[in-house]
């Protein structure tokens, strides 16, 4: 779950995440409280940053180069959510996943075409419609009969989501270095422990009921302590997929561009999982035709 807190190792990585965070997330809640043309591009860029360190990890267990060949269909389809919506973002999908299956018909190259096809299918859904739902949750006023939520208040609720997230990484680690006794039964982050998942569900579960009343008004207290729960299992699981990637390739962390963090694939996984649950949260529970 994290360095040990004997030593005094556990506090000195701990004060190097905090910093990076002070510095990175009071940024990315400026962006996210302005929205539009900020927020896609803020999207793009993370998007690109995200598939240059998924490519590395490829090329690490013996892949070919996807950066930065899946760069523009990437973005193309980020921008299909951003100017489509849900129906044009997944048509994108469908119409680049088709593109992909002709372009390798006509290549002929019969050895390993699954592989490639799979693999490139993977990177379009994992790093282009995932963070498509981040623009459909900023921009899901644009999906309500008009007035039902206020634009300024989308982009606290897309803080909302990635607090939970945050709040419960953050919890999972501390309570995991400290507490952590009862390893998972996974393979895939073997260094996970019980008490560090229960940890993290507490913790996004708390901070979601607590902050509700003031980012998230539409949420009834019952309401908030299952988003929390929801975004709590949603953001270990993502965190267990980018772990997947990583030990398939034998790699430590997706990157070094964040100080105590790794790379912001290490950062963003989470949010890759828990912000598409929040967005079909508010549309099928909170905020139904």
């Amino acid at each position: 779950m994290g360095a040990s807190p004997e030593g005094g190792g556990f506090w000195a990585a701990f004060a190097v995440r905090v910093l990076a965070a002070a510095v990175l997330i009071p940024l990315a809640c400026i962006i996210f409280l302005r929205g539009g043309w900020h927020f896609l591009l803020l999207t793009a860029a993370l998007a690109t940053l995200l598939l240059r360190e998924y490519a590395r990890l490829a090329r690490a267990r013996g892949g070919d180069g996807l950066f930065p060949e899946m760069l523009p269909p990437v973005l193309a389809l980020l921008a299909a959510f951003a100017w489509g919506g849900a129906a044009g973002g997944m048509i994108g999908f469908t119409l680049l996943a088709l593109l992909f299956l002709t372009i390798e018909i006509l290549a002929g190259r019969i050895e390993g075409a699954t592989g490639r096809i799979g693999e490139r299918l993977l990177v379009l859904f994992y790093l282009g419609v995932l963070p498509g739902h981040w623009i459909l949750l900023r921009e899901l006023p644009a999906a309500l009969p008009s007035g039902e939520l206020s634009y300024r208040a989308a982009g606290f609720l897309v803080i909302y989501g990635a607090g939970i997230t945050w709040i419960g990484d953050t919890a999972a680690y501390v309570v995991g270095s400290f507490l952590g006794r009862h390893r998972l039964p996974s393979r895939v982050s073997p260094r996970k422990s019980v008490e560090g998942l229960v940890g993290g569900v507490a913790g996004a579960v708390f901070f979601a009921w607590r902050v509700a009343p003031y980012w998230a008004p539409h949420l009834m207290p019952l309401a908030a302590i299952l988003l929390g729960l929801i975004l709590a299992v949603g953001g270990q699981l993502g965190d267990l997929f980018e772990s997947l990637l990583k030990r398939e390739a034998a790699s430590k962390d997706s990157g070094r561009s964040i100080p105590g963090h790794g790379g912001w694939l290490d950062r963003l996984d989470s949010l890759l999982f828990t912000l598409p649950l929040f967005y079909y949260y508010l549309i099928w529970v909170i905020f139904p035709a």
